[in-house]
């Protein structure tokens, strides 16, 4: 076994014998093979027979030919709540038309992407409930927020409880419902906010 000019080392053959005395090649080399398979002719001239045996090849030059292969991956749309993050509404009351306006807020800043999504966020009655849509297909699952609008402000009283025997120590609010509205009231939570 040698070397070629290019360093690539040659193949060498061994004559071998199967039975009836008909002599072949085996290929040996130590150089790797790849997995491509190719057919050796070798004909025998005392009996004029024609063999076929498969061996491996070696190839030992550069190749011109390249092989270009590209895979088609759908691409995958990122999650709606990665996207949109927490999304909280916070209800704006407006006097005058007795109604709400719901804002979103949250981690990421959620806007509605899908068309109508503004405007169903608009004029909301008291005491409503609604499913808005906020994704556009932009993300998977598609970001849906329940709306579960409260009772207007017209509908409570904040009146003072506080004793007169202790209006100089302490003080005690009390809110009172004047009207009668459709809302769960379990759902109903009071909050108070002193500003100097």
């Amino acid at each position: 076994q040698g070397t070629t000019d290019d360093g690539v080392p040659e193949e060498s053959t061994v004559p071998e014998t199967f039975p009836g005395g008909t002599p072949i090649l085996a290929r040996n080399s130590t150089a790797p093979s790849p997995t491509h398979t190719s057919n050796v002719s070798t004909t025998d001239i005392s009996s004029g027979a024609n063999l076929t045996t498969p061996a491996p090849s070696t190839l030992g030059f550069a190749s011109n030919t390249t092989t270009s292969t590209e895979i088609a991956t759908p691409q995958t749309k990122p999650s709606c709540d990665e996207k949109f993050g927490n999304v909280t509404v916070r209800y704006i009351y407006d006097d005058s038309s007795k109604n709400f306006n719901a804002n979103l807020e949250g981690d990421k800043k959620p806007k509605c992407e899908h068309t109508d999504c503004e405007k169903e966020l608009k004029n909301l009655p008291e005491c409503s409930q609604k499913n808005v849509t906020l994704s556009n297909g932009s993300c998977t699952p598609d970001k849906i927020i329940n709306l579960d609008v409260p009772p207007g402000t017209h509908n409570f009283n904040l009146t003072n409880c506080t004793p007169d025997i202790e209006a100089n120590t302490s003080i005690c609010l009390e809110w009172k419902i004047k009207n009668k509205f459709t809302c769960d009231i379990q759902k109903i939570s009071y909050n108070y906010r002193c500003t100097p």
